[in-house]
């Protein structure tokens, strides 16, 4: 029987030059377990990079299915994303403004409401995370905490009144979310989500608005 031969030049650093037999000595186990470290960051770092490239995609496409992030990276792709994209409004209600999702999104933001988009974002707590966020959304007059802390009604973000994303879990900042709402479900779904905006809003204390 003919023996397999496999390539191993593409293989992680950390699976080749005669592992086994260096397991003993400490250093060569950290070197491993650091290099396995750097792998899966590069791993991950692709894999985001993908999604992000998908999510483009689907807002150029207009496409109306709905699709799922499961974790606080996705979650701060889909808002970059949809906050470029926006044209007409950003309406986001959130909890405490996690620094994970939206602390790189002032300048996103700024930009929006540079080009006449119309930014408003409450958040159910007066203690946020991202403070420099709620001061800059704060000098755009964007920022809104409620008058009463909610911890009940789902977190969701509503861009141009077509494109949403509504968050399952607030503690995995998963959530379901859509490009561009068609169907007679997602209309509704997106009538229903503008209308919880208002009432928010008109829930906010006034010196916040």
């Amino acid at each position: 029987m003919a023996h397999l031969r496999v390539d191993r030049s593409d293989y992680p650093q950390c699976l080749t030059n005669n592992v086994h037999s260096e397991m003993n000595n400490n250093d060569s186990k950290e070197k491993i377990s650091r290099c396995c470290s750097e792998c899966s960051c590069s791993l991950m770092e692709a894999e985001l990079t993908e999604y992000a490239k998908k999510v483009q995609r689907r807002i150029d496409e207009n496409d109306s299915d709905e699709f799922p992030n499961h974790s606080e990276l996705h979650a701060a792709i889909i808002l970059r994303k949809f906050i470029e994209s926006a044209r007409k409004s950003i309406y986001i209600f959130c909890g405490r403004l996690n620094r994970n999702v939206y602390g790189d999104l002032l300048p996103c933001f700024k930009a929006a409401d540079d080009r006449g988009v119309k930014v408003r974002v409450v958040t159910a707590y007066r203690d946020v995370c991202a403070e420099d966020v709620a001061a800059g959304l704060k000098e755009m007059k964007a920022y809104n905490v409620l008058s009463e802390p909610d911890d009940e009604t789902p977190h969701f973000a509503l861009i141009d009144e077509c494109r949403y994303r509504i968050e399952t879990s607030e503690e995995e900042k998963s959530a379901i979310v859509c490009a561009y709402a068609e169907t007679r479900e997602q209309a509704l779904r997106v009538c229903s989500l503008k209308l919880l905006f208002d009432l928010l809003l008109d829930n906010c204390t006034a010196e916040s608005v």
